[in-house]
């Protein structure tokens, strides 16, 4: 059933904060994050990762309390929509 296991890290917001091309004032800090996850065997992902924004001059008491963690379900919509036309088709 699973395909796949993997580990990521991933940045989140850097360039926007960079370029300053942020859209929303509450957008104040970019995040950065580690998590891993199983593919299963119909493209489908189950994830959980752990992410801190990165908060300049920060206590690591704040950092800590600032972390949060994400857990997700993707899938893989448009392939499936992708599929189901060309079996229409057919």
């Amino acid at each position: 059933m699973v395909s796949r296991w993997y580990l990521s890290v991933y940045g989140s917001g850097l360039l926007y904060t960079i370029a300053d091309l942020r859209t929303e004032n509450t957008f104040k800090y970019p995040i950065v994050g580690v998590g891993t996850g199983l593919e299963f065997f119909n493209g489908m992902e189950a994830n959980i990762s752990l992410a801190q924004p990165m908060i300049t001059n920060s206590t690591p008491a704040e950092r800590a309390r600032s972390m949060f963690l994400n857990v997700g379900f993707d899938i893989p919509i448009f392939e499936y929509i992708r599929a189901a036309r060309v079996k229409g088709k057919n």
